[in-house]
Formats: C-alpha cells, structure tokens, sequence
C-alpha cells in the first residue's frame, strides 16, 4: 500500500476515536486566544500511539471541518 494512503487511514482511524468538534466551537473557543501553533513531522506509528494516549471527551477532541477530520494543510511564513 503506497504510504499517503496508509498515513491517511492510520491518521482517520486515530481521530476518528475522539468526540467531535465543529470548527465553528473550535474558532469560538479560541477567539480570545492568540495562537501560535507548532508542527511536529512524527512517524504514522508514533502519530496513533500518542492519540491512543489521550482520554476521549476529557480535553481531547478532533476538529471537524466540512464533515471531514482531516486536511492537508499549507504553511504560511510569518510575517513578523
């Protein structure tokens, strides 16, 4: 199996463990925070092993956007 593929799903099959979020309540929640996000480039099986640690409904939750858990994202260079 060619590895995007394999990553996709290993990556669905771990979030799709958490509750739910719409990005409507993530972006609520958040609009009195400023965020400054950090990305981590980490293995498909050390991914599942740190979702498998979180505890489901507590503070952990996947964000769902377009009825999807996940995305690709595209980093943008800072500007400051």
């Amino acid at each position: 199996m060619p590895a995007p593929v394999r990553a996709g799903a290993a990556v669905a099959g771990a979030v799709n463990r958490l509750p739910a979020a719409s990005l409507a309540e993530v972006v609520d929640r958040a609009a009195l925070q400023t965020c400054i996000d950090r990305k981590y480039l980490v293995s498909i099986d050390r991914f599942a092993e740190l979702i498998a640690r979180l505890t489901p409904g507590r503070r952990c939750r996947s964000t769902v956007n377009a009825g999807s858990r996940t995305s690709r994202c595209t980093s943008i260079p800072p500007t400051c």
